[in-house]
């Protein structure tokens, strides 16, 4: 996914506006040479403070010995140092560790005291993180290839399929709980329609969909449910989202213990007043269209989403 060149070129964005005097990223090298990509990597950074270690060790496997494997990983790069114009690390260092297993802790750190021969800040004690390359938000952008684009849309036109279906067998089963979510959207289609036109406009659209990978909500068709959830979001304060939210998740027929976690977006816009339950997923759910804080959030928002909602439908 990564070349010599790309990793360079991200890691100087990083240096460039992080100003931390380490940083680490640990970059999934699954088949190839990794000593020759690391060469590859010291032959075009120029003047970036970046330092490619190929990762030998069971290092960053538990989380409780985080500060005593930076400081071994900090032990075997030295020689690799030896390349790196101290001059050029006045913004910082990046190390990218190139292993052969995916990250499998959370994004993580832990203070650190840096050695004498650091080119940046030596003998000095600072808080180092640990990150996945490519999902990190100020690695890479939304709109960059390593985002995986298809893999997002995917998981959007999956999330839509398991809402509307839900949506159906609930507006049918109990019209009552729906009646809310519906008077807010059918404006969208038309104010003569009813909960079966709104519901079939949704059905007739995920159903048409081709090519879930190629898939691209818009608010400029009235008929899918995610051009709907986007309008009721973009439209609404914090506090009239919680009320939206509500109705959403009573139109899902979410019950109390069925909780969502909430991505970031709903974190920051959460209103003032405390949300029941069901509605707290419910008000996630409007979020998922708008999380473009960081692929991996996107990414395991909508997965989540769609296991909540499917699951509903397995008790009877």
């Amino acid at each position: 996914m990564f070349n010599a060149e790309r990793i360079v070129s991200l890691a100087g964005n990083l240096v460039e506006h992080s100003r931390e005097p380490l940083r680490l990223y640990w970059l999934r090298v699954p088949d190839g040479n990794r000593d020759e990509l690391a060469t590859e990597i010291e032959s075009c950074r120029g003047r970036v403070p970046i330092v490619p270690v190929v990762l030998r060790q069971p290092l960053f496997r538990d989380p409780n010995t985080i500060p005593n494997d930076i400081h071994q990983l900090l032990a075997d790069a030295k020689k690799a140092f030896d390349g790196v114009d101290h001059r050029d690390c006045a913004h910082g260092v990046v190390i990218v560790v190139l292993a052969r297993n995916p990250f499998d802790l959370p994004q993580v750190g832990s203070p650190v005291v840096l050695p004498d021969w650091f080119p940046r800040a030596p003998r000095t004690e600072v808080f180092v993180r640990i990150a996945d390359f490519g999902e990190d938000v100020e690695a890479v952008l939304l709109n960059a290839d390593e985002v995986r684009r298809e893999d997002l849309a995917s998981r959007l036109c999956c999330l839509e399929r398991a809402l509307v279906k839900r949506l159906r067998r609930v507006a049918q089963a109990e019209p009552r709980k729906s009646q809310g979510f519906f008077d807010d959207v059918r404006g969208y289609v038309g104010e003569s329609a009813t909960v079966d036109t709104v519901l079939h406009g949704y059905l007739s659209h995920v159903e048409g969909v081709q090519n879930p990978q190629a898939y691209r909500p818009t608010v400029k068709d009235a008929r899918p449910l995610s051009s709907h959830l986007i309008r009721l979001t973009l439209k609404s304060s914090p506090d009239d989202l919680s009320k939206v939210g509500g109705k959403l998740a009573s139109a899902l027929d979410i019950p109390p213990g069925a909780i969502l976690r909430p991505p970031l977006f709903a974190v920051l816009l959460r209103p003032a007043t405390q949300i029941p339950e069901p509605a707290k997923s419910g008000h996630s759910l409007l979020l998922v269209a708008l999380i473009y804080s960081t692929s991996r959030d996107l990414r395991r928002a909508l997965a989540d989403a769609e296991v909540l909602i499917s699951a509903l439908d397995v008790s009877p």
